[in-house]
C-alpha cells in the first residue's frame, strides 16, 4: 500500500468521523425543550396498544447501577420495542452504550409508562396516577446539577459521568423529557 492510498484511507476515515459527529450533534438539536411542558399527559397515552402483561426484567442488576448490567438492561428495553437512537440518546452509531445515565433512566421509566398505559387500557382514570409518577421521577431520576455534555464523543465526558459525582446515574430535566418523548415515539411506531 502506497503513501497516497494511506492518505486516501485517512481522509475517508476523517470524513466518516466528521459525518457521524455532525449527525450526532444534529440529532441532539432536534428536540425543542420547554421546561413548562409536563413530562406526561393523558393525551400521550392515546392510540397506543400497551401490552396486557408487562414483561418482568429477569436478569441480575434490576436495582443496581453497575455497568456490568447495562447490556442486559438495554436488551430488555429493546425487547419492549424501544430503541434509544436519535436526539443524542445513549446508543451510538455502532450500537455501543454512550450514556449510562440515559440508559438507566430509560430502564427505570419505561415500566412506569407501560404500567400507566396498561391502567388506561383497563379503563382506569390515569389522570389521577400520572402526577404520582412525575413526582417519583423528579425525586429519583433528575439530578441537582447539569451533567457534562459530551462535545466530540472522545470519551472524556463519558468518563466524567461515570465518576462518583453521579452514582445513581441521574439525568437533567431536558434529558428526561427526551427519554420520555423517544419512548412514546417508539411505542406509537409499534416497534
Amino acid at each position: 500500500m502506497g503513501v497516497e492510498d494511506r492518505k486516501s484511507e485517512g481522509n475517508e476515515a476523517t470524513a466518516i468521523h466528521t459525518f457521524i459527529m455532525k449527525a450526532i450533534k444534529d440529532s441532539q438539536k432536534e428536540y425543542e425543550f420547554d421546561e413548562n411542558n409536563p413530562f406526561l399527559t393523558v393525551e400521550m397515552f392515546e392510540n397506543i396498544d400497551f401490552p396486557k402483561q408487562i414483561p418482568t426484567y429477569q436478569e441480575s442488576g434490576a436495582n443496581s447501577f453497575l455497568e456490568d448490567d447495562d447490556r442486559d438492561k438495554l436488551e430488555y428495553i429493546r425487547s419492549l420495542g424501544i430503541q434509544l437512537y436519535g436526539y443524542g440518546l445513549c446508543i451510538g452509531e455502532i450500537g455501543e452504550i454512550t450514556d449510562r445515565a440515559i440508559l438507566v433512566t430509560a430502564f427505570l421509566v419505561l415500566p412506569d409508562i407501560l404500567t400507566i398505559g396498561k391502567s388506561k387500557n383497563d379503563g382506569k382514570d390515569v389522570s389521577k396516577i400520572i402526577p404520582t409518577f412525575i413526582e417519583k421521577w423528579e425525586r429519583e431520576r433528575i439530578g441537582n446539577q447539569e451533567r457534562a455534555l459530551e462535545e466530540e464523543c472522545e470519551g472524556l465526558a463519558y468518563d466524567l459521568k461515570r465518576l462518583a459525582a453521579n452514582p445513581t446515574l441521574k439525568v437533567t430535566r431536558r434529558e428526561l423529557h427526551i427519554i420520555i418523548k423517544k419512548i412514546f415515539e417508539d411505542l406509537k411506531d409499534g416497534r
